[in-house]
């Protein structure tokens, strides 16, 4: 058959096409001098209120080769719903048959379908960003718990821990991820779990995702040290942080970094900021100064910031 014969079946298939959809059918090149110009008729069809089917005929449609369309980016910027949109307008194109009114009514099921999955992966995603919270919510909650056991077998009252002197340095973020040191003179184990009592009865602290701890006590009777530290879910932390309080000779001294994780994976550079806020609060707070030798535990600055 000739261009002329599929130029009469296109008209045919367009003006059924005007007739049936009316003011979503929508010419662009019913006017005879724009279709010399081009020598293919094009045209465009609402699907919906936020997706137009442009459709450009070739010559030899509908006996030979298939509409050349164009998928509105309106309804949806995202490859995979273009693909699958795709797919199907070419997999139901048969050679010698009309195929732009089924074209439309298999768009407006498949973008209802569409859209019905989107719904249910936002649900989806509001229910695990709702189950995430109440993790959160448990977790602070347990941790609260701890803090209750620990007061008892402590056998200290609430005003006691409160009463210990604990200094918290300016946070510091990067990439959404926050970090801030805290420090404080510790001369016993019970000092210790006193700090991380007294640091988690705070409604930020203990919602950190982090709280990594290291401390370096001196026994002076036998000139030995305690030391330990504990990485609170932050694999190798804290061993960088009591390895830090060693080269920086600092004796009587506990400190803990906390982190509230963004959302964004730091690398290495994690434990580059967890050294340097484990520095900062012993060098701002006066437990090390950075122009001395000297090894002992220095006096604590005026001024400076209590944890609460």
């Amino acid at each position: 058959m000739s261009e002329e014969e599929c130029k009469e079946l296109q008209l045919e298939e367009l003006e059924s096409l005007e007739s049936l959809y009316e003011d979503e059918f929508k010419w662009l090149t019913k006017d005879p001098a724009v279709f010399m110009k081009t020598g293919n008729h094009t045209c465009a069809i609402a699907v919906s209120d936020n997706f137009d089917l442009g459709l450009l005929l070739p010559k030899d449609y509908p006996l030979v080769s298939c509409p050349i369309f164009q998928i509105d980016t309106r309804w949806s910027n995202r490859d995979e719903d273009a693909l699958r949109i795709s797919s199907m307008l070419k997999d139901s194109f048969e050679p010698g048959f009309g195929v732009i009114a089924e074209w439309v009514e298999s768009l407006r099921e498949l973008l209802a379908a569409i859209e019905e999955e989107r719904k249910k992966e936002s649900k989806q995603q509001e229910e695990e960003e709702l189950s995430r919270e109440l993790a959160r919510e448990f977790s602070s909650q347990d941790c609260m718990n701890e803090t209750e056991e620990l007061m008892k077998d402590l056998d200290v009252r609430t005003d006691e821990v409160d009463a210990m002197e604990i200094f918290s340095d300016a946070p510091f973020t990067d990439r959404k991820s926050t970090f801030q040191g805290h420090v404080a003179e510790v001369n016993s184990h019970d000092d210790v779990k006193m700090m991380v009592a007294q640091l988690l009865r705070n409604s930020k602290i203990v919602k950190a995702t982090h709280n990594m701890l290291a401390y370096r006590i001196k026994d002076d009777a036998t000139g030995s040290y305690m030391q330990d530290c504990d990485d609170d879910g932050e694999h190798g932390a804290s061993s960088r942080m009591l390895h830090l309080l060693n080269v920086l000779g600092v004796e009587n001294v506990a400190v803990v970094v906390s982190r509230w994780y963004g959302g964004i994976q730091l690398g290495p550079d994690r434990f580059k900021h967890i050294n340097n806020c484990t520095r900062d609060a012993l060098v701002n707070f006066g437990f090390h100064s950075d122009d001395s030798g000297d090894n002992a535990m220095k006096k604590k600055k005026k001024g400076g910031r209590k944890g609460k």
